[in-house]
């Protein structure tokens, strides 16, 4: 499991350029990075990266200019002198990269392998870029004081942009997001889609629209598992109790699936970590339930292991509204050597949204946007099976599926 650290005064990369905070950019420090921070967008490269992004289906042409542009930098390779001060960067708490002029906090409300990625994204995306002069990380494990603290400590310190995951704690941040407008920091929403009240707050509107996927793609699902002849029914999973993602995506999931015919036989928490995972799939198992879909937000490999351990060929198909990592493909390839089906549904992945995140509000920060106040990255559930050949099986097996990271970014980040 890797643990982010708290937040310190070290620092990394070179000391050349521009502490940032608390200051406009100027238009000669603006035409610095307009190439690097806002390329150029080629469909046919575009269409690339959303394959990878597993999200083959998406229509490039129609995206909002600010993810067409994420989908360019997030993909584009750190330089040499970038890996450097990207190395650095995820060894230290604050950092300088040595270009830009902007002052970016990641404040971030858990610690898991899935921040620890996201993180490491956000911070390539923040070198890339060329427009931001020094990183800050804050994070806590779901404590919500603290949490609400650290935003303001960043407002203090004069962040110009503030990025968050929002995933855990994000319903309890309407206060610090007024907070941090009033101060100039544009703020948009990552992964999480919060409650409306706060969602309101919110300069830009982001979604990754899970209510979509599910009404688009239960239906499917459904069908899936009659096919194979096994009843219609399913379990709701997700981590900790009251977290803001399952609190949008799990009643939509419940409603599209009971419209398909399903029925709701069980639900679960497994605080996403894979103790927590042993012990619900334990749990699961014992209470006899059988459901034929297991509907989950973040990678299922220590359910999978449980039936795969027990002989057990009933193993339920899964539908995964998150992220997807190397231990899923694994999992997913033991279950067939031991004879097993496995049957898994995945969405694209979503590590990387904090990457749009950031692409939003620079561009606000820059005066180029917003080009909308509500934008959406398009998402549809895919069949596992299809993209199980593009991937390294030797890597960690918390890397995650589809990250715009190498693996050698990856294998940093989880190191942290």
């Amino acid at each position: 499991m890797s643990v982010l650290l708290a937040a310190s005064a070290a620092a990394c990369g070179s000391s050349s350029g521009s502490s940032g905070g608390g200051g406009e950019a100027s238009d000669s420090e603006k035409a610095a990075w307009a190439d690097t921070a806002y390329p150029e967008p080629d469909e046919a490269k575009m269409k690339e990266y959303a394959t990878r992004l597993m999200n083959p289906d998406v229509d490039v042409n129609k995206l909002a200019p600010e993810i067409q542009t994420a989908l360019m930098v997030a993909h584009t390779p750190l330089t040499d002198a970038q890996q450097k001060v990207f190395d650095k960067c995820m060894t230290q708490d604050t950092c300088e990269t040595g270009t830009g002029k902007y002052y970016l906090a990641i404040v971030d409300d858990q610690v898991n392998t899935y921040y620890s990625v996201s993180r490491a994204e956000t911070t390539a995306y923040a070198i890339k870029t060329g427009a931001i002069a020094k990183i800050s990380y804050n994070t806590v494990n779901m404590n919500v004081q603290q949490y609400l603290s650290n935003f303001r400590t960043a407002i203090g310190q004069k962040a110009d942009l503030i990025v968050s995951n929002f995933g855990g704690l994000g319903n309890q941040a309407g206060q610090v997001i007024a907070q941090a407008k009033a101060a100039g920091i544009p703020m948009t929403n990552g992964v999480a889609t919060l409650s409306e009240d706060v969602m309101s707050k919110l300069s830009v509107q982001f979604s990754a629209n899970l209510c979509d996927m599910w009404a688009n793609g239960a239906q499917s699902i459904a069908d899936k598992l009659e096919e194979e002849g096994k009843p219609l029914t399913y379990s709701l999973f997700t981590g900790p109790a009251g977290n803001a993602y399952a609190a949008f995506w799990q009643p939509c999931a419940e409603k599209a699936l009971d419209e398909a015919g399903m029925k709701k036989v069980y639900t679960g928490n497994t605080e996403w970590t894979p103790q927590g995972t042993v012990k619900a799939a334990a749990a699961l198992r014992a209470s006899g339930k059988k459901p034929s879909l297991i509907a989950y937000d973040t990678f299922p490999e220590n359910f999978m292991q449980a039936y795969i351990d027990a002989g057990d060929k009933d193993m339920p198909a899964f539908a995964l509204t998150g992220a997807s990592d190397i231990g899923t493909a694994k999992a997913y390839k033991d279950a067939q050597d031991a004879g097993l089906a496995p049957i898994v549904f995945v969405s694209p992945n979503n590590t990387w949204l904090s990457s749009i995140e950031l692409s939003i509000n620079l561009a606000i920060k820059d005066g180029k946007g917003p080009s909308s106040t509500k934008i959406d990255w398009p998402v549809n559930f895919s069949d596992f099976e299809q993209f199980v050949p593009q991937f390294d099986l030797t890597q960690n097996n918390f890397a995650f599926l589809g990250s715009p990271l190498s693996a050698e970014e990856q294998a940093a980040a989880l190191k942290q």
